[in-house]
């Protein structure tokens, strides 16, 4: 492994890598460090955990340093993530990285008439704040960008940014080094085209790997064992509780389908006692009290957190042992990224996805893409007086019975949803047994 003290960088971020803790080089970086440094475009794929964003990063701060930008210089890069949270934790590993340096970084993250103070070597922040910024600030000179990065490329475009990121590739300019990244990103040479990216494009996938037998998928490091557990539609409390209070000394996160199923769940168990610490993300609308909330749970030793698809991606936290997720629907890029949340930097991790008899396809699914995913053989008491007791809190507070009975109508949108799959003749018992995991009486 080629350590960072053999890399050609500057002093200063060789010290702030080990000052952060990072010895060596992954492979991601040390492929992606000679394209970056000497200008060329590229398109990566890689697994999460990888590196990803630090292999982007390195080449990218050591270009400024040796551009020797100062204050009085044009901005020179834009860093476009989907989401605050990943924009909020790259400008943090950045304003880390650039420690004792003359390079200058601003975090965008808010749409409320923002301008620049100051000059900066580059932004990070989201596409909406981005565009925002670029129309209304006067003073940057957009034919000065010399690299524009995207992190979870693809998930920007799921979000519907494709036109505000083609109107910054257009109001940027033509000879911008071009960086995209993402655990499972598709290369589509159409949109490429139509961003009019300087050829040739360097295409780096670190995902697939041939086998003697079959192409295995590798967006999930082997680093995570990954497991999946069958349980009954009204053993689902059951199983959660029996879960957290078989892990207390564990720290991961359980992914929900929806803020309301993570809200009833986390005001259930914090009802119950449960005697590890538990914490809720969801869509504050207060960012400091989500960046809080971030760096609490980041510095816990163990306990869990109860989110939705917002931390899917790029968040890294430190020793996680375990990812739950508790899909209603299924998103073969979504468990991937979900999933990717532990084992990071190829530490040892373990994920579990939760499924109900009606959804087994989603590991047919998870099995055909070649990810390996095994079976989790466990006894789960199914405790009448845990149902009872339930019910009891419900009815106690009128707050927990409002989010039961939203969550409940939710489960059933998705089993009249997914009717094809399931025999008409025991639909009905499968809403009167979500009626009794939810406390809902019929």
């Amino acid at each position: 492994m080629l350590s960072f003290d053999n890399l050609p960088i500057n002093e200063n971020l060789t010290s702030n890598l080990t000052r952060l803790g990072y010895k060596f080089l992954t492979k991601v970086q040390e492929l992606c460090f000679p394209l970056i440094i000497n200008g060329k475009n590229l398109i990566l794929s890689s697994p999460t955990g990888s590196g990803k964003t630090l292999a982007l990063l390195i080449p990218i701060i050591e270009k400024c340093h040796r551009m020797q930008w100062n204050l009085n210089d044009e901005m020179i890069g834009c860093i476009i993530t989907p989401s605050r949270e990943l924009s909020f934790q790259i400008f943090d590993i950045s304003i880390n990285l650039t420690k004792f340096s003359r390079i200058k970084i601003s975090l965008v993250i808010s749409k409320i008439n923002w301008k620049l103070k100051n000059n900066f070597t580059f932004i990070i922040g989201t596409p909406g704040c981005i565009f925002l910024v670029f129309k209304q600030e006067q003073k940057i000179n957009y034919g000065s960008l010399y690299f524009l990065m995207c992190d979870e490329y693809d998930k920007i475009l799921d979000l519907g940014f494709f036109k505000i990121l083609f109107a910054i590739f257009k109001m940027t300019s033509n000879k911008k080094q071009i960086l995209f990244s993402s655990a499972s990103l598709k290369i589509d040479f159409k949109i490429f085209h139509s961003f009019a990216i300087n050829f040739p494009i360097n295409f780096l996938d670190l995902n697939k790997k041939k086998s003697s037998t079959k192409i295995k998928n590798l967006c999930v490091p082997i680093c995570i064992s990954q497991y999946y557990i069958l349980i009954k539609l009204e053993n689902k409390t059951n199983f959660l509780k029996f879960f957290l209070e078989s892990h207390l000394k564990k720290k991961g996160i359980i992914f929900f389908s929806s803020k309301v199923h993570a809200k009833f769940y986390y005001e259930i168990f914090l009802k119950m006692r449960i005697k590890t610490k538990l914490i809720l993300f969801i869509s504050f609308k207060n960012q400091n009290k989500r960046f809080q909330t971030l760096i609490n749970f980041d510095e816990l030793d163990n306990g869990f957190l109860f989110t939705t698809e917002l931390l899917s991606r790029g968040i890294n936290f430190k020793n996680l042992d375990w990812v739950i997720q508790i899909p209603n629907f299924f998103n073969l890029n979504e468990y991937i990224h979900k999933t990717g949340r532990t084992g990071r930097l190829y530490q040892h991790g373990k994920s579990l996805l939760v499924v109900f008899e009606y959804q087994l396809d989603f590991i047919n699914k998870i099995l055909y893409s070649g990810i390996p995913i095994t079976k989790l053989s466990t006894k789960i008491p199914e405790k009448e007086y845990s149902i009872n007791r339930i019910k009891k809190i419900i009815n106690e507070d009128s707050n927990i019975k409002t989010l039961s009975f939203k969550s409940f109508c939710e489960d059933v949108k998705e089993l009249i949803l997914n009717v094809n799959k399931i025999k008409k003749g025991i639909i009905i018992s499968f809403i009167k047994n979500l009626a009794k995991n939810y406390g809902v009486e019929l």
